[in-house]
């Protein structure tokens, strides 16, 4: 589903900063989740809000309800992590049609 990869290079190391910094609409530094939304529907555009609320939650380390820079960074590095755990939540919430886990 992830398909975007990013290095640590300077060039990503910016990227990812800008679209923080971007999202960040209230500007106190983390990304709640209306605006890690935004931020995920910037990234791929075919993600539903249930997906990248499951992400947020796999993201939010700390489980403050925010998602801070380094929390952000650090996932999006770690893409094959990423792809893994969405691609079994995606197929799961599929399957489990009756949505009773």
């Amino acid at each position: 589903m992830f398909q975007t990869k990013f290095n640590r290079n300077t060039k990503d190391v910016n990227r990812l900063r800008d679209l923080f910094l971007l999202s960040d609409v209230n500007q106190n530094g983390s990304l709640d989740k209306n605006e890690f939304r935004v931020c995920m529907q910037h990234m791929y555009n075919d993600i539903t809000f249930e997906e990248a609320d499951d992400f947020f939650t796999m993201l939010d380390v700390n489980q403050d309800n925010d998602i801070n820079y380094d929390e952000f960074v650090s996932a999006l590095y770690d893409s094959k992590k990423i792809n893994e755990q969405m691609n079994i939540d995606y197929i799961f919430h599929h399957i489990d049609s009756d949505q009773s886990g």
